[in-house]
Formats: C-alpha cells, sequence, structure tokens
C-alpha cells in the first residue's frame, strides 16, 4: 500500500493527515485528530529521510490505529502486513525497518 491511499482511507475516515517536503531535510509526516475534534491538533508526526520514504504508509498506519483504535479506518482497513506478500514478510530487511518505524514514536 502506497502513502497516498493510506492518506485517502484516512481521508475517509474524517483523520486528518498530511506531508511536508524539504528537498534538504526529507519528509515530515503528521496525523491529527478527526474533522470534527475542536482544534484539529496534531497528535503525532515524523520526519523520514530520502532512504526512509518507503516507510511512510507503515507509519501512517500504526499511528492511526495507535491513535484512533474505535475510528472507521481501523475497523475498515487491513493492516498494512496483510498486504504485504509471504516473502517481504519474512524478510529481515522489511521486519528491521518496521521496528525502527515503530521505535521512532517512543
Amino acid at each position: 500500500m502506497t502513502a497516498s491511499q493510506v492518506i485517502e482511507r484516512l481521508y475517509d475516515s474524517e483523520i486528518n493527515s498530511g506531508l511536508q517536503s524539504d528537498w534538504d531535510g526529507g519528509i515530515t509526516v503528521w496525523i491529527g485528530g478527526p474533522a470534527a475534534t475542536p482544534g484539529n491538533a496534531c497528535l503525532s508526526s515524523r520526519t523520514f529521510a530520502r532512504s526512509e520514504f518507503s516507510d511512510i504508509p507503515l507509519w501512517l498506519d500504526d499511528e492511526a490505529r495507535r491513535l484512533f483504535p474505535d475510528s472507521e479506518y481501523a475497523r475498515k482497513t487491513y493492516p498494512l502486513s496483510q498486504d504485504l506478500s509471504p516473502h517481504d514478510l519474512a524478510h529481515s530487511e522489511f521486519n528491521t525497518r518496521r521496528r525502527s518505524v515503530f521505535a521512532q514514536r517512543e
């Protein structure tokens, strides 16, 4: 799944999110409250280096499930790991990247 597909699903669930690029600083990704939330504050953000761009969908998916476990997004969207082939799931580089993405939020 791509970052744009995750953002589309977040949008459909009325969860705000976005990306901002800085040509030499990477891409900053953020996720905020549902549209009905007063203030719509950014609840979580992370900057990804060029070499980490492929981790953006994993991070957004994980943060959406963590922050909004009762949302339409969490109820209707399978975890991104469901979209990966058995080879990718078993591939150690993928598992290392996913652990790295999750460690960034702690």
